[in-house]
């Protein structure tokens, strides 16, 4: 099975497009710099998270840069072209479900919301 989680914060605002022959689908991308304990000279590592649908909707309308979320999904590899001729290899997340972790950074302790947010569905059916 091919599943991949993530927990991480977006590094730019969502960019939402709408796509099809009537451009009736939405789709959401953005970049997650992935939570993890760094020592001294490691880098960042980026994945690009990738959403369809209502969630991409919502992704775009609740999402900032800065944001903390979470993500289950699957992990594809892309290849591309350099600028120099080299063929290089992207990993990237078609995520399946997106959980709002904070809001901008922001903490609310405010009844029914979890960090600033009303998130979607149940949160006991989170899978991590």
């Amino acid at each position: 099975m091919n599943s991949f989680s993530g927990l991480g914060r977006l590094g730019k605002d969502p960019e939402l497009r709408m796509v099809g022959e009537n451009k009736d689908r939405a789709v959401c991308n953005f970049s997650v710099a992935l939570d993890d304990v760094k020592r001294e000279g490691e880098k960042t590592t980026w994945l690009k998270v990738t959403v369809w649908a209502k969630q991409a909707e919502s992704c775009q309308k609740n999402l900032r840069k800065g944001s903390q979320v979470s993500f289950v999904g699957k992990l594809k590899l892309r290849e591309y072209e350099a600028k120099d001729g080299t063929v290089k290899v992207s990993p990237e997340v078609e995520a399946w479900d997106v959980r709002f972790v904070s809001n901008f950074g922001q903490v609310k302790n405010e009844p029914g919301k979890e960090n600033g947010f009303a998130p979607e569905g149940d949160l006991d059916s989170v899978p991590f």
